[in-house]
């Protein structure tokens, strides 16, 4: 579904709100203390977009989502009391706190949001908004 058209070095290109989604990555905090390296899928389908993103070392507990001006707000809040006592030999990896921004277009129902999480991948849900949504064509009857 195309809702943005623009030109591109004189082709018509479509544009949908994947790559809005997708261009605001960058909206992101940098404070010191989080990451926003966290790898990200985006899907679109008739009725929704998903994110999918991909939080290993985390619990659904660990994570919350949430919206405010049209920014959806993915960050984790991960205790790191824990990690000081345990003694490693070597260590490979650390599970980062993270904070992941994404402005929402307009078309987005904010309201109806959902998540699930599931083995290290948290998917979100944005519905689209029903006058978004493409309607079958309607046959109209000559008299």
């Amino acid at each position: 579904m195309t809702l943005v058209r623009f030109n591109h070095a004189g082709y018509p290109v479509t544009k949908s709100l994947v790559d809005e989604l997708y261009r605001n990555f960058g909206f992101n905090d940098t404070r010191e203390d989080y990451c926003a390296c966290v790898p990200s899928n985006v899907i679109e389908n008739e009725q929704d977009f998903r994110l999918e993103l991909s939080v290993p070392g985390f619990s659904k507990d660990e994570v919350k989502i949430s919206v405010q001006k049209n920014i959806l707000i993915v960050k984790s809040e991960k205790s790191t009391d824990d990690q000081e006592s345990i003694r490693y030999l070597r260590r490979g990896f650390v599970p980062r706190n993270f904070e992941k921004r994404f402005e929402l277009s307009k078309h987005i129902d904010t309201e109806q949001i959902s998540a699930s999480f599931n083995n290290g991948i948290l998917e979100i849900v944005l519905p689209k908004r029903e006058e978004v949504l493409e309607k079958a064509p309607v046959e109209i009857q000559i008299q």
